[in-house]
């Protein structure tokens, strides 16, 4: 997966407001077979701790961006928040809706328009728990 956000600036700068970041439309080698989406795992790092003000949302197929279900058990997640890490690499869990599915899905991650800004932030990796829909 390829994600750059292109600075002109030769040092690091922090995400500030309107900052926003969305992938390509992964289709994991079959854009013909249908797929039941379950989980989003995103691997980052962030300076500082507490509430990041970084959303993310998922899109399936050609529909908007949509927010995610809460998961209880994720420390690094919150109603669809990345929380800061104190730089080092956690994973932030998060939940599709029941009855996900489609061919395709995108994630935007997007800075909330807030004056909070975040410092040191990495993205290591996107995946995602799916199972292929058999068709009858």
């Amino acid at each position: 997966m390829a994600l750059v956000i292109k600075k002109t600036s030769k040092t690091r700068q922090p995400l500030k407001k309107n900052t926003r970041m969305v992938t390509k439309s992964f289709d994991f080698g079959d854009s013909s077979s249908k797929k039941k989406f379950s989980r989003c795992h995103i691997t980052y790092k962030t300076d500082g701790s507490g509430n990041a003000p970084l959303a993310v949302r998922y899109k399936i197929d050609n529909t908007s961006f949509k927010q995610f279900e809460n998961v209880a058990s994720s420390e690094f997640s919150n109603n669809s928040l990345l929380q800061k890490t104190n730089g080092k690499f956690k994973v932030a869990v998060f939940k599709f809706p029941k009855r996900s599915s489609g061919s395709k899905v995108s994630i935007k991650l997007f800075h909330l328009n807030t004056n909070d800004e975040v410092s040191g932030f990495e993205l290591s990796n996107i995946s995602f728990t799916y199972r292929g829909v058999n068709r009858r």
